[in-house]
């Protein structure tokens, strides 16, 4: 079965692409631009911007944010507790819960986005460790053609 897929034109790998360039000078790299409707030239992160006072602590276990983006996004709601705020051989990840994708929650793409990220560790239980409450809040977003950005760290009491 393998075979038979791998040999299938529609299968076959490298899948080939249409040249971007035409009459490509391979010194520089310019050239006449080719079929320029089927390429995205869009390469501009989506502009984050919190609404004033948030996020905010809803309850013991739930965050609100609300954000405005500069053009049509998805986007999620991250956060994370003192505990899982380290670095690892892997590098620096301080969030360990996240929201679902709007998309998931029947929003569509948008500009204005208010989302609550529930299912949290009690911010009013202290294990041994220290505060159990999460305390580092971002939000990620991704537009239509991509780009993705996140926005600064927010601290939650």
């Amino acid at each position: 079965m393998y075979f038979i897929r791998r040999q299938a034109l529609s299968g076959s790998w490298p899948t080939q692409q249409p040249a971007l360039f035409a009459y490509q000078d391979f010194l520089d790299g310019s050239g006449q631009l080719v079929a320029s409707g089927q390429w995205s030239l869009n390469y501009v992160r989506p502009k984050i911007t919190v609404q004033a006072g948030d996020p905010t602590r809803v309850s013991a276990t739930s965050i609100r944010v609300r954000w405005a983006t500069d053009k049509n996004t998805l986007g999620i709601v991250i956060a994370g507790t003192p505990n899982s705020n380290v670095t690892s051989v892997l590098g620096y990840y301080p969030y360990n819960f996240w929201t679902t994708l709007e998309m998931d929650n029947s929003a569509a793409w948008g500009t204005i986005h208010d989302v609550t990220i529930t299912g949290l560790p009690a911010n009013n239980v202290t294990p041994p460790a220290g505060s159990n409450a999460p305390n580092n809040v971002a939000v990620l977003v991704i537009d239509r053609a991509g780009n993705w950005n996140v926005s600064s760290n927010f601290s939650v009491a």
